[in-house]
């Protein structure tokens, strides 16, 4: 079995997309010599690019590559083509170092392929196929593909379990049906999403798999990979004399622990969802790093985006789900928003309630607990209508307490005091709610300008502050003064807070920035709103990071 068997070791390639394949020179040879002593019996250093400007081994040159066979005895060398680069002009294997070609290809660009399997066979390469996201191919779908490649006569097929979706069940059947229908060796390359790598590996070899990839302790993408001194490990209780790997557990003791600090890798909460969905992790880690939606609303990305079979990441697609299907889950989901005002005019219960009266917006930053006192005393003084904002505390009881974030309100719905009026947005599951409350109508959207029409607010103002002071307009505020909306400066980031209280939201500088930026925008614009109703403008009672150019600070 031995013979037939081998251990592809991917640590340089895959791991490198953890840190931007920045790698010395030094730690390479080391660990090929570690993988040579081993067993491991091919060494995939990075790719071949034609693009210059690239780390290292995201462009194995020549001399790079040399360096690393002074060292090996046994193990063979292996580099990765991309689609794009499969047209690369190679010279002979003796020339660049390289003994076998690996080349990833996605369903839809295999036969692309075919005219260069055929040229790089022909140069003396051992060329190996990755099927990229293997569960989204269908038996025939694989069957045909791997007919056609066996027909170039590849060395060996791999099938790639991109989003570590695959369950050991599954794994031997494929490895079972191809080992029925090709002549040429078969392959898994595993992620480890759902912890199941292992499992999958010895699913796969008990199919009769050919060659199992794996990589020193576990180092890749998302969920990582099958660890290879897992791999070794298990193989040397059957064969002793063949394998060891004291060697790799030497290597990982004195480089690799370091490696896994910063950034690290492995089972996290993103890539057991991307797993369990067949879908690109960054669908969900983006969407879990905002820290502004629920599990619920998370695992409802997954599900759309494994239904659509998407390959890849897309961007353009993630925010279409957030606008579309996220936020706009309520009844404004599927409207335009002229349907939107059309079907809720008349609907606002709370439209010029307290007509003439000042209001005072209660926000949750910092300053709300740090100028207390001095808020307490402004309450006394102005007697306003207070709409307060997700967490206050024990701070204040305001008339109004508002949520249009379902993750803060199942956070915090427990502190709003029976004497305030719930008030909830469209962004909240209203069937779960037991309790007397009134709605926001609320076009729930941050893409539009806010605009007020019979009491219906033309956007969500991307706050639940911002849109309050909408509300607070919408009820015929006289003057609206502001206090706790400090902002999303670079300051309060670094100092730790961005809330009086500490809240599990993303400290990113890019989502924060957007934040502020979004923010201040609807705050202008809520601010002529306002100026053009009455002629009045918003007052700030504490400090704020915001710059509106008529800001008034009382």
């Amino acid at each position: 079995m031995r013979e037939e068997f081998r251990i592809l070791d991917c640590t340089i390639r895959d791991g490198g997309y953890i840190n931007n394949w920045n790698f010395s020179i030094k730690d390479v040879k080391n660990m090929c010599k570690a993988l040579d002593l081993a067993g491991v019996d091919i060494f995939e250093i990075g790719f071949l690019n034609n693009k210059d400007g690239l780390p290292i081994w995201r462009n194995c040159d020549k001399q790079s590559v040399k360096s690393i066979r002074e060292v090996r005895h046994n193990i063979k060398i292996s580099a990765m083509l991309e689609v794009g680069t499969v047209g690369m002009q190679l010279a002979l294997p003796n020339e660049t170092g390289i003994d076998i070609l690996r080349i990833a290809l996605n369903k839809d660009k295999v036969s692309c392929c075919f005219d260069q399997i055929k040229r790089y066979k022909d140069l003396g390469y051992e060329v190996f196929i990755q099927l990229m996201g293997i569960t989204s191919y269908t038996y025939e779908d694989l069957i045909d593909v791997i007919k056609k490649l066996d027909d170039l006569s590849v060395d060996c097929i791999n099938i790639g379990d991109s989003y570590g979706a695959l369950i050991p069940e599954k794994t031997h059947e494929i490895i079972s049906l191809m080992k029925r229908t090709v002549k040429a060796k078969v392959g898994l390359h595993a992620h480890n999403n759902m912890q199941l790598g292992m499992a999958n590996a010895l699913a796969a070899i008990e199919a009769g798999a050919n060659i199992i990839d794996g990589s020193l302790y576990g180092m890749g993408r998302g969920g990582g990979n099958i660890p290879t001194e897992l791999l070794v490990s298990y193989f040397q209780k059957i064969y002793n004399e063949r394998f060891n790997v004291l060697p790799l557990l030497e290597f990982i003791d004195r480089t690799m622990l370091t490696w896994y600090q910063q950034p690290n890798w492995g089972y996290s909460l993103p890539s057991l969802i991307s797993g369990v969905y067949e879908c690109h992790p960054y669908y969900t880690s983006k969407l879990i790093e905002k820290r502004e939606f629920t599990i619920d609303q998370i695992l409802k990305t997954a599900k759309i985006v494994s239904e659509r079979n998407v390959t890849g990441f897309s961007e353009n697609l993630l925010e279409g789900i957030i606008e579309k299907i996220l936020i706009q889950k309520t009844e404004s989901g599927h409207m335009t928003l002229a349907q939107f005002i059309s079907e809720n005019t008349g609907k606002v219960k709370y439209l010029n309630r307290h007509d003439g009266k000042d209001f005072l917006i209660l926000g949750n930053g910092p300053s709300i607990k740090e100028y207390y006192n001095e808020i307490e005393i402004f309450i006394k003084q102005k007697n306003p209508i207070i709409l307060g904002a997700n967490n206050l505390g024990k701070n204040f009881i305001p008339h109004y307490h508002a949520f249009n974030n379902q993750r803060r309100f199942e956070a915090y719905r427990d502190n709003v005091d029976k004497r305030s009026i719930l008030l909830l947005g469209p962004s909240i599951q209203l069937d779960q709610i037991t309790w007397d409350y009134e709605r926001i109508f609320c076009y729930n959207s941050f893409l539009n300008d806010v605009d007020i029409i019979e009491g219906i607010v033309t956007s969500n103002c991307r706050s639940i502050s911002a849109l309050l002071i909408a509300v607070a307009i919408s009820m015929g505020a006289n003057k609206i003064y502001l206090a706790g909306m400090d902002g999303y400066s670079e300051e309060l980031i670094k100092n730790g807070h961005t809330m009086f209280y500490e809240e599990d939201e993303s400290t990113k500088l890019e989502d924060t920035q957007e934040k502020h930026k979004s923010n201040g925008r609807f705050l202008n614009q809520l601010d002529n709103l306002l100026y053009n109703k009455n002629g009045n403008r918003l007052s700030f009672i504490t400090p704020t990071t915001y710059k509106i150019p008529s800001m008034h600070k009382v």
